[in-house]
């Protein structure tokens, strides 16, 4: 069997953008971002044992109940780019 990270030594944090309580699909990432660019100026202490790996569902932006449609905002383009 496979190790994980975790069996390795490894301490991991895990931000779910879904878990968010802001209402509209481009807050709740950037509240998500901005929680992980916090982490990582106040929790980290060593900055060179750092890696930060993303893994991004577009499945945030799905209504939580049926009808599962998704509805984007004109500028949700240019406000998600300027959160990566």
């Amino acid at each position: 069997m496979g190790m994980g990270l975790a069996d390795m030594g490894w301490s991991i944090e895990l931000f779910k953008i879904h878990e968010s309580e802001k209402a509209r699909p481009i807050e709740q990432f950037l509240s998500t971002v901005e929680m992980v660019i916090d982490f990582l100026k106040n929790q980290v202490t060593d900055e060179g044992n750092v890696t930060v790996h993303i893994w991004l569902s577009m499945q945030f932006m799905h209504n939580q109940r049926p009808p599962h449609d998704v509805l984007i905002e004109n500028t949700f383009m240019s406000q998600f780019v300027k959160g990566v």
